[in-house]
């Protein structure tokens, strides 16, 4: 039989999450923000590797530009053949 799941990944960092939340705060400096998206991006694509599944990563466009580590792993991502989609530019609640 053959098996087919849709996976996508909403990327919001810790700051956007606690926003979310109502705890509006600046937890992450640039150095945070861009070690954010090395760890978490880099996990997501060795698990989807392994799993030989592509799936849509839905990114916010600021975090984008304000991380050359985000736009890195993002590039990254769409060379290994994963779509990319917008999440907003600043994911406003």
């Amino acid at each position: 039989m053959n098996k087919q799941v849709s996976f996508h990944v909403d990327i919001d960092s810790p700051e956007k999450l606690l926003k979310f939340w109502g705890l509006e705060r600046t937890l992450l400096n640039q150095n945070a923000l861009d070690r954010f998206y090395q760890i978490a991006i880099k996990r997501a694509l060795s698990l989807f590797h392994e799993s030989d599944s592509q799936v849509t990563f839905f990114c916010v466009g600021d975090e984008l530009e304000a991380s050359p580590a985000a736009r890195e792993r993002i590039r990254q991502a769409f060379e290994f053949g994963h779509e990319i989609a917008n999440h907003t530019y600043s994911h406003p609640y």
